[in-house]
């Protein structure tokens, strides 16, 4: 990926410049050459780990991104007119497909990021701006399109890329995906406590109905009540329910267009009904790489918890996804 880049582009110098040689040296007669001077060869070298150096990273061709926004109440806000919400993204991912290379590589990133979060006005317009945890992007706008292109924007400017679509759900979406598929089998990663007797530790359990959102959701009491250990849950389960999903789709072609209709309510997006159907063809004849995520430092803030990504990982995580 990214951090091969440098050294493929400096074998392929390297070829060249012996492509060149070797047509300067066998050319037809009469030219006499000279060898070139040590000197010179120590200057030709340097001159070219420079342009190496300086030469800026080119972004691949044929990417398309998905924001996926998984957001913690049962439904959306009725008021369209609203400037503010009380829902959370508490799932932020991203999907980066590379179209060219049928790669598609999701970056599963810490609701509790602190990253510039922009704050909407009465209407709508931009107001000012604050540094804040990711998931609170949405809580501005009416909880619609606005809210969710307020948190692309939030992850926009954390990664510094842009990103072509959305999609959000709400919480009562997980339990009707995931008995779509059929459940999704885990070994539960904590335990959840007496209240949860059947997610205990080390069982192999498959998860149905509310259970599903349970496993994917729970904080308090469970663990060490950290959005990482959440995280680590939630990229088991949703690696879990991408081959379900895959598999249903390759025994039904339109599984997940009809199911994301059925989702009514709970499921909003800026793709039309046709490139949603595109968009699910393309996946199923993608390669789904591991989940990628930032390091960094969890702190505790004044009321909750703060997520600070470190900075030379997040370079380097997104020089690898969207750079050659």
């Amino acid at each position: 990926m990214g951090k091969f880049a440098g050294a493929h582009r400096a074998a392929a110098l390297s070829l060249c410049a012996l492509a060149l040689f070797g047509l300067t040296a066998c050319g037809a007669g009469a030219a006499e050459t000279t060898a070139p001077t040590a000197a010179a060869v120590q200057t030709t070298a340097a001159q070219t780990e420079a342009t190496e150096t300086t030469r800026a990273p080119e972004r691949k061709q044929d990417l398309e991104t998905v924001l996926i926004l998984g957001l913690d109440k049962n439904e959306y806000p009725q008021d369209e007119r609203a400037y503010l919400n009380d829902m959370q993204a508490d799932l932020d991912l991203v999907l980066v497909i590379d179209r060219d290379k049928k790669v598609c590589t999701p970056l599963l990133l810490n609701r509790d990021t602190m990253t510039k979060i922009t704050r909407l006005g009465v209407f709508g317009d931009v107001a000012d701006s604050f540094t804040g945890q990711l998931a609170l992007a949405h809580t501005y706008g009416s909880g619609g399109s606005d809210s969710c292109l307020n948190s692309k924007r939030a992850v926009q400017e954390l990664l510094g890329e842009d990103i072509d679509h959305y999609m959000s759900f709400t919480m009562e979406s997980v339990p009707a995906v995931n008995d779509a598929v059929g459940g999704v089998a885990v070994t539960v990663l904590e335990d959840f406590g007496e209240n949860y007797p059947q997610l205990k530790k080390g069982e192999e359990v498959l998860l149905t109905g509310e259970n599903a959102l349970v496993y994917v959701r729970g904080r308090q009491n469970v663990g060490d009540q950290t959005n990482t250990g959440r995280m680590e849950r939630q990229e088991q389960y949703m690696s879990a329910l991408i081959e379900k999903l895959r598999s249903c789709a390759k025994e039904n072609p339109d599984f997940l267009t009809n199911l994301t209709l059925k989702l009514g309510d709970a499921f909003q997006t800026d793709y039309t009904v046709s490139q949603l159907q595109a968009l699910s063809e393309l996946l199923l004849d993608c390669q789904i790489e591991p989940f990628v995520t930032l390091t960094g430092e969890t702190r505790k803030g004044e009321e909750f918890m703060e997520f600070y990504v470190d900075e030379a990982a997040l370079a380097q995580t997104v020089q690898d996804l969207f750079y050659q």
